[in-house]
């Protein structure tokens, strides 16, 4: 019998070649296919925690959106003409839309 160290237990040395056991991938894949519930539920969390940061800024928007619908919706229609003729005029009107729009909305509407 020969004795062998507590450190020497499982390891490998560096220039090995693998041995015939199982690779991580190979574990991974039999899991997987034996297993198939749990692997559909792995999948299945994975995608979830995937997808719903990305959707959470669209439903932000639906929701500022949304907001902003129902609230033009509950205080009647809001219609801005401009006919102007140079950049000086375009900014005063641009500042006096600014001006009756924070007046009538006050604290409903954030820029």
């Amino acid at each position: 019998m020969s004795a062998l160290s507590a450190g020497a237990v499982g390891a490998r040395a560096s220039g090995a070649a693998p041995g015939p056991g199982l690779t991580r991938a190979r574990l991974a894949w039999l899991q997987a296919t034996s297993r198939r519930r749990w692997a559909v539920s792995l999948w299945l969390c994975l995608v979830i925690a995937i997808v719903v940061p990305a959707v959470l800024p669209f439903v932000g928007v639906v929701a500022a959106e949304s907001a902003l619908a129902d609230t033009l919706a509950r205080i009647g229609s809001l219609t801005v003409q401009q006919n102007v003729a140079d950049a000086d005029t375009f900014n005063a009107f641009e500042r006096g839309v600014d001006a009756d729009v924070t007046r009538q909305m006050g604290a409903n509407l954030v820029f």
